[in-house]
């Protein structure tokens, strides 16, 4: 490296790769050393950059800048990558090891053979490979299959390089076409929008950003299809079924930068070539994806089914059974208790809901004591949606439980599915267990943490439940027990809510709040908060299982921060260290930190960056892996943020990092007792977990649960996401924050609508089977207003 000083000016240089001394094949980022053609100085040039070979000659814009521990170097804002040029070069380039087949032997013969030709020979003229000396048929294949997927990837680097999309991003389109004619280069140029339904990770703009150089006009009509099914997929990401057609409009015109009658002409040809799907939700027209629209319908539709068919029991006085059952367990019942065994023993379908401390797990127990007498235990299957809530469940009814995931034949075994011993001979078989009827047999199916159900999830269940029934078996009888004030689904719908409110299937209420439940500060506060009043703290300061911490200003140790970066490293102390000393815990195992959001000082972006450094510092020399702007290391604690069938890992799965393999560029996490791989570049399915958004905690109970509530939080203060925040603590809960924050949740009785249309459908007596075409086709609205007079 030149060794005078330098501003941080612009600078370019054309010349040879001498050496790379670092690269991430997951970010794209590198660092590597050019020999300057023009002035022969040795410049070390850093960012993100397409694959990079010793020998291949580079054209490098970017800054000069001085790196604080390493010196000057060049920031890199721009790289072209071109093969070498010398015969020396081209050797060292081919001996790299990039291409099987071609060692430094094979290299030196090509080269000796075909000169300073040689790429153009391999690039143009691939059969002649086959004259270099000890080189036949299988190996040329071999070496030319190597060197045309190398050439591919290259390109489609470089070309999407130039456009701005990061090296991750390309390498994932890349691999989404590479077994398909043309490859990624034929449906960019077709239709670059085609991208956002088939590479995860690529969005509206991001296509929108590709499609901007290759001349696609904005009001193309694939651009204009592309971004209102982005929008609706947007809305549907949010929690919605459907969305009001104006507001679609307004929202797909704003994002398209189009008028209003372009964007309304594109949305009626989606509608007529049935791609999307429009239907009302009370006097209101929507649109809806068919996957969302179909779903809710599917889901009415078998549940009025199943509400017609007769319980696979007989039971004759159930007051005597109860009765029973309480002088064996030496446990009294309420009377909500009693009517709530009686409505779920008289009924095919019903609902158990009720909010912590009223017994929801005694009745289910007394319950389940009473059918074994008819039925048997075998013939009772349980099931929740996360396995951290199935195992709970295990737990506390003294049965096996599994995922609904497992139960519908896709999850994998976890520590919540206790259902049955490993059999060593196919216990791992994935294929053979998706084969399992986990229903086989089953006369009653009770589903725990109902209201974590989304409506996709949902309909499989119950789809997986009518394939019993199609095959002559009789269809389980169903009950969805569920705190239905916690915040809903992280999924589209809402599901338990839309049930009890439509008044179509039998609701059983638990109210009475227990002695020994009331005298939890937990429990009393989470109830005080669902009825609108504020927490509060044991007085004198005493001891309690929760705690209020107001928190307005930092205090002298924070001087010069904010009140949420103040709040921040405050909240770390106490879950690194004033927590654990006191209370015994370990910080990574019993405590947890829910936040309303991902973003701002006390996101959940930010808090885990400052846990994994208390907690998970880097050792010099040990493996990590960065993927965006997380570095991952053995030891991190993670969570699963997608639904993936063939790894069977699921939405808001836990685990721990146990290894990180750069030579195999594979991660492993144990999840409960089972260890699951990733490809680094499929670690945008991962993201740390130290803390977690409330959201992803539904379904998890913790020893202790922290939870941080500022003004800046605003658009998330909700009553029932505080509510459902407090009862995820087992053992203790800290609040800590802005009085007036946490008075904005409580008194937020009124959380953004969803819109569902599932309510109406089990309401309306006149619906019976689900059909994808309304009876009433969407109008044109033009600017009237989109409701039914």
């Amino acid at each position: 490296m030149r060794n005078e000083a330098a501003p941080a000016e612009t600078i370019s240089i054309r010349g040879r790769v001498d050496s790379i001394r670092h690269r991430n094949d997951e970010s794209g980022f590198s660092v590597f050393v050019v020999k300057n053609s023009l002035d022969k100085a040795s410049y070390i040039c850093s960012g993100v950059s397409s694959p990079l070979k010793v020998g291949e000659t580079a054209h490098v814009a970017g800054k000069i800048v001085n790196h604080p521990k390493f010196g000057q170097q060049v920031k890199i804002t721009g790289v072209t990558i071109t093969p070498p040029e010398t015969q020396k070069d081209i050797e060292n380039y081919l001996a790299s090891g990039f291409i099987k087949g071609i060692g430094p032997e094979t290299a030196r013969q090509i080269v000796g053979k075909f000169g300073a030709d040689a790429l153009l020979i391999i690039n143009h003229h691939p059969e002649k490979i086959r004259t270099v000396k000890g080189i036949g048929k299988k190996r040329a294949d071999l070496i030319l299959s190597a060197w045309e997927t190398h050439r591919e990837i290259s390109s489609i680097m470089q070309f999407l390089n130039e456009r701005n999309v990061g090296a991750q991003r390309a390498y994932s389109i890349y691999k989404a076409y590479k077994d398909k004619p043309g490859g990624a280069f034929r449906v960019m140029s077709e239709n670059p929008y085609q991208l956002t339904s088939d590479v995860r990770g690529i969005g509206f703009k991001l296509a929108d950003q590709i499609a901007s150089t290759l001349d696609f006009k904005r009001d193309d009509p694939r651009r204009l299809r592309a971004g209102v099914n982005h929008v609706l997929e947007t809305e549907t990401s949010k929690g919605h079924c459907g969305l009001p057609f104006l507001e679609f409009i307004d929202r797909s015109a704003e994002l398209l930068e189009a008028n209003r009658a372009a964007v309304e002409r594109i949305v009626h040809e989606e509608l007529e070539a049935n791609r999307i799907l429009s239907d009302t939700i009370g006097t209101t027209w929507c649109v809806f994806t068919r996957r969302m629209h179909e779903a809710e319908g599917i889901i009415a539709e078998r549940l009025k089914i199943l509400r017609g068919g007769r319980v696979p029991w007989s039971v004759g006085s159930v007051d005597k059974e109860i009765a029973a059952v309480e002088a064996q367990t030496k446990r009294s019942l309420s009377s909500s208790q009693r009517e709530a065994i009686k409505t779920a023993i008289q009924n095919k379908v019903c609902i158990i809901t009720g909010g912590p401390g009223v017994g929801k797990t005694t009745t289910l127990d007394t319950l389940l004591r009473v059918l074994f007498r008819h039925i048997g235990p075998d013939a009772i299957k349980l099931a929740a949606p996360t396995g951290r809530a199935a195992k709970r469940m295990a737990e506390q009814t003294g049965l096996p439980a599994m995922t609904v995931h497992r139960l519908i034949g896709f999850g994998r075994r976890e520590e919540g599915d206790q259902d049955e011993a490993a059999d060593p001979k196919d216990g791992d078989d994935k294929k053979q267990r998706k084969k399992e009827d986990h229903l086989k047999g089953a006369k009653l199916l009770v589903l725990d943490e109902a209201s974590m159900l989304d409506v996709r999830l949902f309909q499989s269940l119950l789809d997986k439940i009518a394939k019993s029934a199609s095959e002559g078996v009789e269809a389980p009888a169903l009950i969805l027990v569920g705190d239905v004030d916690q915040i809903p689904s992280v999924g589209a719908g809402a599901v338990l809510r839309d049930l009890i409110e439509s008044g179509a299937l039998p609701v059983a209420r638990l109210d009475q709040i227990f002695r020994q439940a009331a005298s939890s500060r937990i429990i009393s506060n989470a109830h005080r908060i669902n009825q609108g009043a504020l927490p509060e703290n044991l007085p004198n300061g005493q001891a309690s299982d929760f705690y209020l911490w107001p928190y307005e200003e930092p205090g002298s140790m924070h001087a010069g921060k904010t009140l949420t970066q103040a709040l921040a490293l405050e909240l770390v102390e106490i879950a690194t260290k004033r927590m654990p000393a006191s209370l015994g815990l370990n910080p990574l195992t019993d405590i947890q930190i829910l936040a309303p959001m991902r973003l701002g000082d006390l996101g959940t972006i930010a808090l885990n960056k400052a846990m994994q450094a208390a907690l998970n510092p880097l050792t010099p020399g040990a493996p990590a892996v960065t993927w965006n702007d997380w570095q991952f290391r053995v030891g991190d604690k993670c969570m699963q943020t997608t639904n993936n069938y063939d790894k069977n890992v699921f939405n808001g799965d836990s685990g721990f990092v146990v290894a990180i393999t750069p030579e195999e560029k594979k991660l492993d996490v144990r999840f409960d007792q089972e260890i699951v791989s990733y490809a680094f570049d499929e670690l945008d399915q991962l993201q740390a977990s130290y803390a977690i958004t409330i959201h992803k905690s539904q379904g998890s109970e913790y020893p202790a649960v922290i939870i941080p509530m500022v003004n800046s939080h605003y658009m998330m203060l909700a009553r029932n996401l505080l509510y459902t925040g407090v009862t995820r603590g087992k053992s203790m809960v800290v609040v800590i924050g802005q009085r007036d924050a946490i008075r904005r949740a409580v008194k937020n009785d009124n959380p953004n609508r969803r819109w569902t249309r599932l309510r109406e459908l089990m309401a309306n007596p006149g619906f019976r089977s689900y059909s994808v075409k309304p009876e009433t086709p969407l109008p044109r609205f033009g600017t009237t207003q989109a409701v039914l007079v």
